[in-house]
C-alpha cells in the first residue's frame, strides 16, 4: 500500500483554494461538483451533493481533496488541538522551508514557530493551520537524509 491522497471537508472551498494554490504553490489537479445517489453511496449517505478540488504540492506523490458538501450541509465542529486524538496532520515534504515559512508571514499567515531543527536528525519542521484549522507539517530533510529515504523508497 501506499499513500494516495488525504481529504478535508471545507466551508468555504473559494477560500481555501486560494491557500493552497496562491499561497503553497500546489496544483490544481480538477475542480467539479458530484451530486446524487452514486456519490453518497460510499459515504453511506441516501443523496449528496459537493464541491470537491483536487490538488498536488510542488513536491508532489500523493494529493489533496478539499470538500466542499452543500447538500447535507456540514456541521461545525471545534478545532482540533495538536494532543487531541484522532486525525492530527499532513506532512508535506518541502526542499525550502525557509521560504515557506516567509510566505506564509507575508500572508500574515501565523505558523507555531519558525523552523526549528530537530538535533538528533537535522529534519526541519513548520507547522501551520490552513484558513479552516487543517494543521500542516512541513518537513525539509537534510542532504544527507534525503539519499538514505531515496534508497528506502527505491529498495519498497
Amino acid at each position: 500500500m501506499m499513500e494516495h491522497h488525504v481529504g478535508f471537508a471545507v466551508l468555504d472551498l473559494n477560500k481555501i483554494i486560494h491557500f493552497y494554490q496562491d499561497i503553497l504553490g500546489f496544483s490544481v489537479l480538477d475542480l467539479g461538483i458530484r451530486e446524487g445517489k452514486e456519490a453518497g453511496a460510499p459515504l453511506g449517505l441516501p443523496y449528496v451533493k459537493y464541491k470537491i478540488l483536487r490538488a498536488m504540492p510542488p513536491k508532489g506523490d500523493f494529493f489533496i481533496q478539499l470538500i466542499q458538501f452543500l447538500d447535507p450541509k456540514p456541521k461545525q465542529l471545534p478545532t482540533r488541538g495538536h494532543t487531541d486524538l484522532g486525525f492530527n496532520h499532513v506532512g508535506i515534504e518541502v526542499d525550502h522551508i525557509e521560504q515557506i515559512y516567509h510566505k506564509l508571514q507575508s500572508h500574515h499567515i501565523p505558523t507555531e514557530s519558525p523552523p526549528i531543527v530537530m538535533k538528533e536528525s537535522g529534519v526541519q519542521l513548520l507547522y501551520t493551520r490552513d484558513p479552516e484549522g487543517n494543521i500542516l507539517e512541513f518537513v525539509e530533510f537534510p542532504r544527507e537524509r534525503k539519499r538514505e529515504l531515496e534508497r528506502l523508497r527505491q529498495s519498497v
